[in-house]
């Protein structure tokens, strides 16, 4: 855990921390007043449709999508500037509080620092850019605790990040991404500092469409494990369990080395293709009944993953806005709950395959994704899958549908390294639906309204055990705004 201030070092910190960031917005705002008369107003319609569905390929980065929106940043709805500065708010808002209690970040001043003393003004010419993005929410179940969410409620629901990219030519791009992120409860929350570094890397892109990152990179996963956090570019709050889970033999980043590619077929048909090697993180928890007095304890703790490599393959069709996708990777996970020596899987390797369609088009979108995980030694695997779609209504109104599954196969009822006979079970781990209404503003900011329906053992108020009880029904609501600029 990140190391904590005493009280006595934090009287006025708050009032530091608002003050730094009023005099960074009001900088952002009168220089943006300087040059409003190159404000246009445009009309911008749902994020689905200008944030991820150009160019025939829905969901890229944010990163990619803010290389391409730093070209004409100074024309969209609310002036950049004033807008940076308002963000500057933001993050004081939700950081005085916690500064206050003593839990502030080590990153938290360095952060407000660069904001203060880079220049607000970043043109299109500008080397050095700065993008955020932030999604708050209120979320409350009905009875059990899932996903940090408890039948109480909670505000501290959240995610906030602000990047930094330094283009130094054409060729050569520096990017870093401070991240802070809130689900509640959730014991996952015990293994994250109050702010962390998300990611950061140098990138070459080479003359023939050809690309090299080295450092802390962004794995290319799937349709949306590069924008899992981004709430202007998610139909939903958070991206399905399946098989994007918080530590769920999926991760958000490497720190290795990728090198990506894409290529022109015949017709109109394109081919992108990514490979990626080094070493990551898996986070864990598990809750069990203490056998004394019967109190539910809490453990955590993070697998390695070394040596692992991948490859992301996307098909790109004629048909403006339709793909498939193709992943596979392995590597050798040691450590945390599931692999440590005595552990129920104990150290092995593994080996992951995710299909994905993607399906997003002018007025509605169809996504689907299959991952199976599985490992050495053992006919043990993890099956996710999950289907979405949403239909756009009069350009600002979205209503979207989820469905996800995750099942066990050949569940083992000892664990693997007692060299005990086992009987081997076949058990459905969580399903969930949820119906979502989305409505998005001019300026590219949106409000979301949820409701799930989960069925399975992933509640976090009761003991996690796939043989010793039956599964737990739960429903859940999540109102969230997110905005990015």
């Amino acid at each position: 855990m990140g190391s904590l201030l005493k009280k006595p070092s934090t009287r006025g910190y708050g009032l530091f921390l608002s003050v730094c960031a009023f005099i960074a917005a009001m900088r952002a705002h009168s220089r943006g007043a300087i040059c409003s008369h190159v404000v246009r107003d445009i009309e911008t319609s749902s994020p689905w449709n200008d944030r991820s569905l150009k160019d025939g390929c829905s969901c890229e980065s944010f990163y990619n999508l803010n290389k391409r929106n730093d070209l004409c940043e100074d024309e969209a709805g609310m002036n950049v500037n004033q807008r940076k500065g308002f963000f500057c708010l933001l993050i004081t808002a939700l950081f005085s509080g916690r500064a206050r209690s003593g839990m502030p970040g080590k990153f938290i001043i360095p952060l407000l620092a660069v904001l203060l003393l880079l220049p607000t003004t970043l043109s299109a010419q500008s080397k050095l850019n700065i993008h955020g993005y932030l999604t708050q929410a209120y979320a409350i179940s009905d009875g059990n605790k899932i996903f940090g969410i408890s039948p109480h409620g909670t505000a501290d629901y959240r995610n906030l990040a602000l990047q930094f990219r330094y283009d130094a030519n054409l060729s050569n791009t520096i990017v870093f991404q401070f991240s802070h992120e809130r689900l509640g409860s959730c014991p996952i929350m015990l293994l994250k500092e109050d702010v962390e570094l998300d990611w950061g890397f140098f990138e070459h892109r080479f003359r023939n469409a050809i690309s090299l990152k080295v450092g802390k990179i962004q794995i290319p996963l799937g349709i949306y494990n590069e924008i899992r956090d981004v709430g202007v570019l998610l139909p939903f709050y958070r991206l399905p369990y399946s098989p994007y889970g918080e530590g769920n033999y999926m991760n958000e980043t490497i720190n290795g080395v990728a090198i990506s590619h894409t290529r022109s077929l015949f017709s109109d048909w394109s081919l992108e293709m990514n490979l990626y090697g080094g070493g990551w993180s898996w986070s864990e928890w598990y809750t069990y009944y203490n056998p004394f007095d019967g109190s539910l304890i809490v453990e955590v703790g993070e697998s390695d993953v070394e040596n692992g490599a991948g490859s992301q393959l996307w098909l790109n069709f004629p048909v403006e806005g339709l793909r498939m996708g193709l992943n596979g990777q392995f590597g050798h996970a040691s450590g945390g709950i599931l692999f440590k020596p005595d552990g129920w899987l104990g150290e092995r390797n593994f080996n992951s395959l995710t299909f994905s369609v993607d399906g997003s088009f002018s007025r509605f979108y169809v996504r689907s994704e299959y991952a199976r995980c599985g490992f050495s030694g053992t006919t043990f695997a993890v099956h996710l899958a999950y289907f979405q779609t949403g239909i756009i209504m009069r350009d600002h109104l979205e209503f979207n549908f989820q469905a996800e599954v995750a099942r066990g196969e050949d569940v083992p009822s000892e664990a693997l390294t007692s060299l005990k006979n086992y009987d081997k079970i076949d058990r459905e781990i969580n399903r969930d639906y949820a119906l979502g209404v989305n409505y998005s503003f001019s300026g590219g900011s949106l409000l979301r309204v949820e409701a799930h329906f989960n069925h399975g053992f992933l509640v976090e108020n009761k003991e996690f055990s796939l043989l010793c009880r039956d599964p737990s029904y739960t429903r859940y609501l999540i109102f969230s705004f997110a905005t990015s600029f």
